[in-house]
C-alpha cells in the first residue's frame, strides 16, 4: 500500500474515534436539575419585560442563560399535549399580546394547570431569549 493511503486511513480512524468520543461525552452529559438551581435575579414580571423592551441586547447579555425568578399575576395557562405554559401579558402589541411565556417543568405542570387568571405566583426559570415575549423554559414554582 502506498504511504498516502496509509496516512489517509490513519487520519480517518482518528477523526472517527474523536467524533464518537465527543458524541458520548457532549451529547450524553446530564442536564442540570433546573428545579434546584438558585435564582440569580428576582423581579416582577413586568420589570423583566420592560428591560427587554427598552434594550434587548443589554437585557439579553444580562439575563439569557441565567435562572430568573419572576412574580406577578398570570394572564392565562396554555396547554399543548403535556407542555404547560404560563403566560404573563404585559401589554397589547401590534401582533397580539406581549409579555412573558414560561414553559413549566413536568413536575410543576399539574399545579400550573389548576391556576386561574389573576393568580399571583412566583416562578423561576431559565431565560432563553426575547421574541416579542420574554421566553423562559424549565420553569417551576419557588419561594424566596
Amino acid at each position: 500500500m502506498k504511504t498516502w493511503v496509509k496516512l489517509l486511513i490513519g487520519i480517518s480512524v482518528i477523526v472517527i474515534t474523536a467524533a464518537i468520543i465527543i458524541y458520548f461525552f457532549m451529547y450524553n452529559k446530564p442536564h442540570p436539575d433546573y428545579a434546584n438551581l438558585d435564582v440569580e435575579f428576582s423581579m416582577q414580571a413586568a420589570a423583566l419585560f420592560d428591560e427587554f423592551s427598552a434594550d434587548g441586547t443589554a437585557a439579553g447579555s444580562k439575563y439569557i442563560g441565567k435562572m430568573v425568578g419572576i412574580s406577578g399575576p398570570i394572564t392565562r395557562v396554555e396547554q399543548s399535549d403535556s407542555l404547560v405554559t404560563i403566560v404573563f401579558v404585559i401589554r397589547k402589541g401590534e401582533f397580539g399580546d406581549e409579555g412573558l411565556r414560561c414553559s413549566m417543568l413536568p413536575s410543576s405542570a399539574e399545579v400550573a394547570r389548576k391556576l386561574q387568571p389573576g393568580a399571583d405566583v412566583k416562578i423561576k426559570g431559565y431565560c432563553t431569549g426575547f421574541t416579542g415575549d420574554v421566553v423562559m423554559e424549565e420553569c417551576t414554582f419557588y419561594n424566596e
